[in-house]
C-alpha cells in the first residue's frame, strides 16, 4: 500500500511539471520530461512503441494513484445485481424524494421526453437543448436528467447511486428510475466514460424497455483533448494528430455500439461529438473559427475551442446541445430561428450549426443522413417544426 503511494506520488510530481501553465515557453522541455517519465515507468508506454505520450502518462497516473475524489467508483466496479422485486421497491421509495426534481411524467407533446445521465461534457447539451427545441418548435420537449462530474457521471456510477450501491452506500439517490417507471419517457441519454462496458447501458436499457418498449438510446462520445506537444506545431501536423486522435476514440465507440446494437438492434445510436470538436480544431488552425484565437484558454488567448484543455469554451460549448438537437429531432440546427447562445456571435453560432450536422450526417455511427440536402433527416416527415431549411439555401 505505502509503495502505491510513493509511485503515484513521484508519477505526479512528473505529471505536474508536464503540465504546468509555463511549458509553452519551454520548448521540447515536454519531450524531455515525457522520456523521463518513461525511463522511470516503463509499463505507461500502452502500446510499447518506445515512445510516451502525454495521453499515456496521463492514463498512467491516473492507474497509480487510482480514481480522485472527483472520479467516483472505477469502471471495473461490478454492476449492482438487482432482483425485480429490490428494484421495484427502490423505485417506489425514491418517487416522493424524486418528485422535488420536477414531474415524473409528462403526457406526449410535439417534443420528445429525454431523461439524461452524463458527465461536465454532457452538461452542456444539457443545458441548452431544451431552449434550442423550443426555438425549433418543439414545445413539448420535457427533460429529466441525473449530472455529475468526472467519472461520478458515468452510466455505471450514476446507476449505482441511483440503486442505493454507491461506493458501498445504501441510501439510493433515484432521480430517473421513478421517472422512467411510469413509462412516459421517449429517449435516454448517457456520456461515453473510460473503460465503460455494455452492460454499464444495458442495465439502464432493460429497466427502460420494460416500462415503454419503444424507448430509444444516445451515447455521447468524446473529443479529443488539447495535446501539449502540438502547441507550436504547424497547422497541417496539428490537425492531422487532432483527427487521428479521434479516429481512436471513434474506433471504440463503433465497437461500443456493435456490441449494443447485437442486443438491441435499431435502439442505439452514438451522438458524434468528437467528430464535431475535431472540426473546429482544424476550422482554428484555418482561421476560419471567427472570434477563436486561441487552441485553449489555460495557454493564453482570449477565446479557446478549449477553455482548460478539455472542456470546451464558452464560446464553442453551444455545438454539444446542437448535437443533441440534430440527433433527437432528425432536423438540422442551421434551421432553429429565433435563438443565439448567450455571448456566441452570430458568425460563430452559424459554424458552431453547419460543424454539428456536418458530423451528424458524416458519422457512420449516428444514423443520420441527408442526401437530398434539405436539413432533414432521409426518411424522416418534416412536419411543421420552424426548423426545416435547405443548407442549399
Amino acid at each position: 500500500m505505502r509503495r502505491s503511494i510513493v509511485v503515484a506520488a513521484a508519477a505526479a510530481v512528473v505529471l505536474v511539471a508536464l503540465t504546468s501553465p509555463v511549458r509553452a515557453q519551454q520548448g521540447g522541455d515536454i519531450e524531455a520530461r515525457l522520456k523521463a517519465y518513461l525511463k522511470k515507468f516503463p509499463d505507461a508506454d500502452a502500446n510499447k512503441d518506445g515512445v510516451l505520450t502525454f495521453e499515456e502518462a496521463r492514463k498512467h497516473l491516473e492507474t497509480q494513484r487510482g480514481r480522485n475524489k472527483d472520479d467516483g467508483p472505477g469502471q471495473d466496479d461490478a454492476v449492482s445485481a438487482l432482483t425485480a422485486e429490490q428494484l421495484e421497491k427502490i423505485i417506489a421509495d425514491g418517487r416522493k424524494a424524486a418528485g422535488k426534481n420536477g414531474p415524473l411524467s409528462f403526457p406526449k407533446g410535439n417534443g420528445l421526453r429525454v431523461v439524461m445521465t452524463g458527465h461536465s461534457w454532457v452538461r452542456p447539451g444539457a443545458n441548452t437543448l431544451p431552449a434550442m427545441a423550443k426555438a425549433g418548435g418543439f414545445d413539448g420537449h420535457q427533460q429529466r436528467a441525473h449530472l455529475s462530474g468526472g467519472g461520478t457521471g458515468s452510466a455505471n456510477s450514476i446507476w449505482l447511486k441511483e440503486v442505493g450501491r454507491y461506493r458501498g452506500t445504501n441510501a439510493p439517490v433515484s432521480v430517473l428510475l421513478p421517472a422512467i417507471a411510469t413509462g412516459q419517457w421517449d429517449v435516454m441519454t448517457w456520456g461515453g466514460y473510460y473503460n465503460d462496458k455494455p452492460v454499464h447501458f444495458t442495465q439502464w436499457m432493460d429497466v427502460c424497455l420494460k416500462y415503454n418498449p419503444q424507448m430509444v438510446f444516445y451515447l455521447q462520445d468524446g473529443w479529443p483533448r488539447q495535446i501539449p506537444t502540438l502547441d507550436k506545431a504547424p497547422a497541417d501536423e496539428a490537425v492531422a494528430a487532432y483527427q487521428r486522435k479521434y479516429g481512436e476514440i471513434e474506433a471504440v465507440f463503433r465497437t461500443m455500439l456493435g456490441e449494443l446494437k447485437g442486443q438491441y438492434a435499431g435502439k442505439v445510436r452514438v451522438i458524434p461529438a468528437g467528430r464535431a470538436v475535431t472540426t473546429l480544431l482544424r476550422l482554428h488552425y484555418e482561421k476560419k473559427l471567427p472570434g477563436v484565437d486561441c487552441v485553449s484558454e489555460h495557454l493564453g488567448g482570449k477565446a479557446g475551442v478549449y477553455r482548460d484543455g478539455g472542456h470546451l469554451s464558452r464560446q464553442t460549448e453551444p455545438i454539444v446541445g446542437y448535437l443533441y438537437y440534430a440527433m433527437l429531432y432528425r432536423r438540422s440546427p442551421v434551421g432553429i430561428e429565433g435563438y443565439r447562445p448567450p455571448g456566441v456571435s452570430k458568425a460563430l453560432d452559424a459554424i458552431l450549426r453547419r460543424t454539428a450536422w456536418e458530423a451528424v450526417t458524416t458519422s457512420s455511427l449516428s444514423g443520420i443522413k441527408d442526401e437530398d440536402g434539405n436539413g432533414v433527416a432521409d426518411g424522416e416527415k418534416t412536419g411543421d417544426s420552424k426548423s426545416k431549411t435547405s443548407l442549399r439555401s
